[in-house]
């Protein structure tokens, strides 16, 4: 019997190459994820092939979805919570496990029936190898969900298939904040950091914080930690430390309360997860961390009495304290100012009064919180150079196509069609006018093979421009392209004066489309993009003129921005 083997994420690459090493070099691979490629070739996989998911769901759809379902759903369990968070009005503690959950559910529900319908054309009567990642999902990491996502719509269309389980994790949901470890204490803080993912802005962290005469206590992230100065770290602690001392009657009403929680996640999954054994596994994690963020809430609220801190500052990203430290916060009325991880913030998933976000001037369109409210934004003055010449440049004659990442967990972020035909359009446009095109692909998301095979650019030559560093790729080109979804790498083209556009495919979902101000960077059609470069590519001084006047926006940006300082 023939065989193909199914690799879903890159965890799976590893015994794609045993099954392939044990069934023969004539064993088929498939990815759906066209990011994987490479990764597979690179790995001796040459045989690997991408297969296209074209009626596949929108990522728009698919994030608003999964974004107003979690939402939901979170609201309905917080009705169970009444008897020990009573008053609690910020309720989205797990939003972010529940989202790339749902995300992948769907995704993957959606790819399984499209691989059972058209499997015979696809692959004939060859058998499925099925990788599963033995884990629950937690965040974006891989897990078992894709594969019983797959797994399940094969079997029920009577397809010959085997399935091999690897690598378990570690189980990490007793994790809480170790607030227990420093004792009785009569100190009250000024400021409450927490900033994981916060790894870029060290130095600036480091500078204002200090800098602001405050002190801090640092609780730190369970994931993704960032190294900040503070007069106490608070470590992680486990929950049993904390339940061997919490009162009585909080332990019963935790043991009664529980299993209702695990009863009602294992009815949201029912739909999608059919294997019991699996559907317990995720549901009983979901569980564990609500028990573990229900003890941080009435932790902080036990270790802080009397001496709250005045004010908070968060991380826009959620590493599995945020929804307790949040809720604690509005609780005591408590403000919370919003950190980026990455300059900008793309989605408030969280609904309480007292937040606010701190942003980098050239943040999008106003957030919104989960409940729908317009939240307070103001503009921090991160420390830049800004650097322009007036002396007017020679014409154009080299374009940097600058490439986002085309899938998150494997689901598409757009249609790989028209991702590759506007790339085409591009390179075409830049053949016709005699300029010459480099491209730069998001690290981790190289797709050397399908970019070269659009634009004539050998792969080398593609690898390499991702060994240079940012900068030296802006030095080298005339314009950038911001192709797709916009990155804040656009801060590097920005500050040094290089002209820079986001020419896209596709709509934009709105949190991807809040990273970058269009009043600064010009958005529009693929097509309409490059007519407006017919103007650049004529005349030099058109060229110019853009320069000086995105350069102009992008300075003034800053007119009213304010020291991270300012508002601790």
């Amino acid at each position: 019997m023939d065989h193909v083997v199914i690799v879903l994420n890159s965890l799976d690459i590893p015994g794609a190459v045993n099954t392939v090493g044990r069934l023969g070099s004539g064993c088929r691979v498939a990815c759906f994820d066209p990011s994987l490629l490479d990764e597979l070739k690179v790995a001796g996989l040459a045989q690997a092939e991408y297969i296209d998911f074209p009626r596949a769901p929108t990522f728009p759809d698919l994030h608003n979805g999964s974004r107003e379902q979690a939402l939901a759903i979170e609201a309905d369990l917080f009705q169970l919570f009444g008897p020990i968070l009573p008053g609690v009005r910020s309720f989205a503690w797990l939003h972010l496990n529940w989202y790339y959950l749902l995300v992948a559910l769907r995704w993957y529900t959606a790819l399984g029936e499209h691989i059972a319908a058209r499997y015979a054309s696809l692959f004939g009567t060859s058998k499925a190898m099925v990788l599963v990642n033995d884990n629950p999902a937690n965040f974006f990491w891989p897990s078992f969900v894709p594969a019983l996502c797959v797994l399940e719509a094969l079997s029920r269309a009577g397809i010959a298939l085997e399935a091999f389980s690897y690598e378990p994790r570690a189980d990490e949901t007793d994790a809480l904040p170790g607030l227990l470890a420093l004792g009785d204490r009569s100190e009250r803080w000024d400021l409450l950091t927490h900033l994981p993912t916060c790894m870029h802005d060290v130095p600036m962290l480091e500078q204002e914080l200090a800098a602001s005469g405050r002190s801090i206590i640092n609780i730190r992230a369970k994931y993704w930690d960032t190294p900040v100065p503070a007069a106490h770290h608070v470590g992680l602690g486990r929950k049993q430390d904390l339940l061997r001392i919490v009162p009585e009657n909080v332990r019963n009403t935790l043991n009664l309360l529980l299993p209702h929680v695990q009863a009602r996640i294992d009815a949201v999954l029912a739909p999608y997860i059919r294997v019991a054994t699996y559907r317990e596994r995720q549901a009983v994690q979901l569980t564990s961390l609500y028990e573990s963020q229900l003890l941080t809430y009435l932790l902080l609220h036990d270790f802080f009495a009397g001496r709250k801190p005045r004010k908070m500052l968060l991380c826009d990203h959620d590493a599995g304290f945020h929804g307790p430290l949040i809720a604690y916060a509005d609780a005591e009325g408590i403000p919370v100012l919003f950190f980026p991880h990455s300059k900008t913030i793309a989605d408030i998933q969280f609904s309480a009064d007292n937040v606010s976000c701190l942003v980098h001037p050239v943040q999008g369109a106003s957030l919104n919180d989960g409940a729908g409210r317009r939240v307070a934004q103001y503009k921090v003055a991160f420390p830049e150079t800004l650097s322009a010449a007036t002396v007017l440049p020679h014409g154009l004659r080299t374009v940097g196509l600058l490439l986002n990442a085309l899938t998150l967990n494997g689901a598409l972020v757009g249609a790989w069609q028209p991702f590759m035909d506007g790339i085409r359009l591009v390179a075409d446009w830049c053949r016709r006018h005699g300029v010459a095109l480099e491209v730069r692909s998001r690290p981790g998301h190289s797709m050397y093979e399908m970019v070269a095979e659009a634009t004539g650019i050998p792969a080398d030559t593609l690898a390499a421009n991702m060994r240079k560093p940012l900068s030296q790729f802006a030095a080298e080109i005339d314009l950038c392209l911001m192709y797709d979804a916009p990155t804040t790498a656009e801060l590097e083209f920005l500050r040094n004066n290089v002209p820079i556009l986001n020419p896209i495919p596709e709509a934009l979902a709105k949190y991807e489309a809040v990273i970058a101000n269009t009043d600064i960077i010009p958005r529009g059609a693929v097509e309409e993009i490059l007519f407006r470069m017919e103007g650049f590519a004529s005349d030099p001084a058109n060229l110019h003129a853009f320069k000086l006047q995105q350069f102009a926006a992008y300075a003034g940006a800053f007119r009213d921005a304010a020291p991270l300082r300012a508002y601790l």
